[in-house]
Order: C-alpha cells, then structure tokens, then sequence
C-alpha cells in the first residue's frame, strides 16, 4: 500500500512540474507515463515533449528548514528520488525521458487494495 501511495504521489508531482514549467507555448504537447512490473522491480517511465530537462542535476530542496521559508518547487524530483532505488534520465530527440525503478515483489503488490479505479 505503502509503495502504490508512493508511486501515485511522485507521479502526480512529476506530471505537475512537466506542465507547469516543461512547455513555453500553448500548442498541443503530450505526456506519457508507462508503469509496468520488470524482474522483481516496479518501472515507471514518464516522457515529454517539452524544454530539455534532466531532473538528476537539480539542485535537492532544503527540506530542513520551517515549511513557511522553503523555496516553492522541485518537491517532485526530491519525492522521485527518496522513492526510487534507480533513476535515468535522457534525452532521446525532443523528448525528456525518466525513469524510476523501485524493487517490489509481486506479493506486495497483490496484497494492496484496489479502489475500483481504472485508468
């Protein structure tokens, strides 16, 4: 449970920082996440065709300090790496692709509840 709550958050923040900051136009863009099981690992892929961007180099957030003084921004990539135990980015023409792995049986996975919910 613990895992699909996670994987849900740093999806929705990815997703939130790629239209919030990825594109500089209002023409049409796609984004594209790809979840699967792979050899004992839960793989996410998310891409876009937005600005060049490689997450891995950001600067990681001061979450040390009081929330009312931290710098708006960047918790999705700090989330993403808290929750991933490998993470890839490239750039394969014009598109941004990252990729997080996070090793989990397929036991753990059976075992959490579904909501009803499809996507």
């Amino acid at each position: 449970m613990r895992t699909l709550f996670q994987l849900n958050l740093v999806i929705d923040e990815l997703v939130t920082n790629i239209i919030n900051y990825a594109y500089r136009d209002d023409a049409e863009h796609w984004i594209t996440v790809i979840v699967r099981f792979e050899e004992g690992s839960l793989v996410m892929r998310v891409e876009d065709d937005g600005i060049p961007f490689n997450p891995i180099l950001s600067e990681v957030p001061d979450c040390s300090c009081p929330v009312e003084r931290r710098v708006v921004g960047k918790l999705g990539i700090h989330l993403a790496r808290q929750f991933a135990d490998g993470l890839v980015y490239e750039r394969c023409g014009n598109r941004n692709i990252l990729t997080l792995t996070k090793r989990v049986s397929k036991d753990q996975l059976a075992k959490s509840p579904q909501k009803g919910r499809s996507n």
